[in-house]
C-alpha cells in the first residue's frame, strides 16, 4: 500500500462521502419479499423477528404491517433520525450521549439487510470499546451473527477490533486483510463497501501505531478519512490520530 504525494498534501479534504450520499433518499422505503410482493411505507423497527412498515392512509392516520424479517429479498431503507444524532455527538464528544444513541439504533433496527446499519454495528463496537465495555461489544457480536442476514465482512471488523482489545494484533491483521485486498480496485465498489474498508483501515492503523509503526499507521488513517471516508466515526478518529501523527510527532507517509 504507497500512499501518492497528492494523498499527503490533501490531507482530509476533497474525498469526503457523507452518510447522507451514501444512503439517505428522499423515496419511501422500499421492501420487496421472497414471494414477489412489495410494500413502501416506513420502517418503523423490528419486533420479534418482524419487520414493522408504516403507509400512510388517504383519510389521514398510518397503518402498521408487520412481516417475517426472514422473508425479505431486498430493503432499500435511509437511516432513522437516530443515527444522525449519534454522528452528531460523537463529532461534538460527546461519546456517552452517542453511545446511548447507537444503542437504541440497533435495539430498534437489529436484523435487518441494510448496509448504514453494518456500519453502525462498527461504530457501536468502537464506541463500546473506548468506554471498556468489552463485554457488551462481544454481546453485540454474538447477537449480530445471529441476524438473518450476517455479513462476513462485518464480522471480520469487529472480530479484529475485539482482537485488537485483547492485544493479539497478529489475529487482528489476520481478520483485516481480506478486507483490504479491493482497495487496490476502488472503481469497483459500492460507496457503502468503500466505507467498510475505511473502517478496516482505520483498525489496521491503530494496530501498527499500538506496534509502533507510526508510519504505516498515518498511512491507514490517510486513506481512511479521504479515499475510504464514510461520514462514520472511523473517519473522526482516522481525521484526529492523522493529525496527532503528524503534528505532535512529525510522522511521514512511508
Amino acid at each position: 500500500m504507497k500512499a501518492s504525494f497528492t494523498l499527503r498534501r490533501l490531507a482530509f479534504p476533497l474525498f469526503f462521502l457523507t452518510a447522507t450520499s451514501i444512503f439517505a433518499s428522499e423515496r419511501p422505503d422500499f421492501v420487496k419479499f421472497k414471494n414477489g410482493s412489495a410494500r413502501e411505507g416506513s420502517v418503523s423497527g423490528v419486533s420479534k423477528g418482524n419487520i414493522l412498515i408504516q403507509t400512510s392512509l388517504d383519510k389521514g392516520g398510518k397503518l402498521e404491517a408487520s412481516f417475517p424479517i426472514t422473508e425479505i429479498e431486498l430493503l432499500s431503507m435511509a437511516p432513522p433520525p437516530s443515527l444522525n444524532d449519534a454522528k452528531n455527538f460523537a463529532a461534538s464528544g460527546k461519546n456517552d450521549a452517542a453511545l446511548a444513541s447507537l444503542e437504541e439504533t440497533l435495539k430498534r433496527f437489529q436484523g435487518l439487510p441494510a448496509e448504514w446499519l453494518d456500519l453502525a454495528t462498527f461504530d457501536l463496537i468502537t464506541l463500546q470499546l473506548d468506554a471498556k465495555k468489552t463485554a457488551a461489544a462481544e454481546a453485540v457480536l454474538a447477537a449480530y451473527k445471529k441476524n438473518p442476514f450476517p455479513q462476513n465482512d462485518t464480522i471480520a471488523l469487529i472480530s479484529a477490533k475485539l482482537a485488537l482489545e485483547k492485544n493479539k494484533p497478529s489475529e487482528a491483521k489476520s481478520l483485516l486483510a481480506p478486507l483490504l485486498e479491493p482497495q487496490q480496485k476502488k472503481q469497483a465498489n459500492t460507496k457503502a463497501q468503500n466505507a467498510k474498508i475505511g473502517q478496516a483501515l482505520f483498525t489496521m492503523g491503530e494496530i501498527l501505531q499500538s506496534e509502533g509503526d507510526d508510519s504505516r499507521a498515518l498511512e491507514c488513517f490517510l486513506l481512511a478519512s479521504t479515499i475510504y471516508s464514510s461520514d462514520s466515526l472511523a473517519t473522526k478518529k482516522s481525521e484526529t490520530n492523522a493529525a496527532s501523527l503528524e503534528k505532535e510527532k512529525r510522522v511521514l507517509v512511508p
